[in-house]
Order: C-alpha cells, then sequence, then structure tokens
C-alpha cells in the first residue's frame, strides 16, 4: 500500500533527523559546513533507507504473487471445467429432446 510506505519513510526520516540531534550539543550554534554535512549524511541515510522499504516491497510483491499464482491456476482450470461441463450439458440437452421427438413420433 503507497500510503503506508509513505508512512513508513516518513517515520524512518523522524527518527534519522532526531538521532542525528542527540548525538550533538544544541547549545552549541551549528556553522554552515556543519549543517551542509548533517544534511548530506541525513539524505544518504534516506536513501540508503528508501532502498530497503524498496527491497522489501519487491519481496512482499513476490511473496503475494507466490501465494495468488495457484488460486489463479486453480481458478483458471475450474473455469475451462465448467465450460467443457457447460458443452457437454449441451450435447445431453440436445440428445434428450431428440429422443423425447422419436418416443412422441412413435407413439
Amino acid at each position: 500500500n503507497t500510503t503506508n510506505v509513505a508512512l513508513l519513510k516518513g517515520t524512518l526520516l523522524n527518527s534519522m533527523i532526531e538521532g542525528a540531534g542527540v548525538s550533538r550539543n544544541d547549545s552549541m550554534p551549528m556553522s554552515g559546513r556543519e549543517h551542509k554535512e548533517q544534511l548530506r549524511t541525513l539524505m544518504q541515510e534516506r536513501k540508503v533507507e528508501e532502498v530497503k522499504i524498496a527491497e522489501l516491497e519487491g519481496r512482499l510483491r513476490s511473496m503475494i504473487l507466490d501465494v495468488l499464482r495457484p488460486t489463479v491456476s486453480r481458478t483458471t482450470s475450474l473455469q475451462s471445467h465448467s465450460e467443457e461441463l457447460q458443452e457437454q450439458l449441451t450435447k445431453n440437452t440436445e440428445q434428450l429432446r431428440d429422443a423425447a421427438q422419436t418416443i412422441k413420433e412413435l407413439e
């Protein structure tokens, strides 16, 4: 679900930002260089987390397909069998109709 992935990404980003803030003494002003470095680090961490999330999403999709594939196969097979039975039913109905007509003619 796209919403869940977005929430997970936001949560991970917030935890990275909070983690980055814990290691720094907030009473000291941050220089421009430190600020840029911190942003660069956060962006790299975010990219790593996005890759991890994408890999997880891919594995989940694969697992879901593994679960659904037999069901789709079974449904296709049942549909094919149902169509064969319908054809046989139509043939049997025609044969019964012909037999009934023959009986009427013989009476």
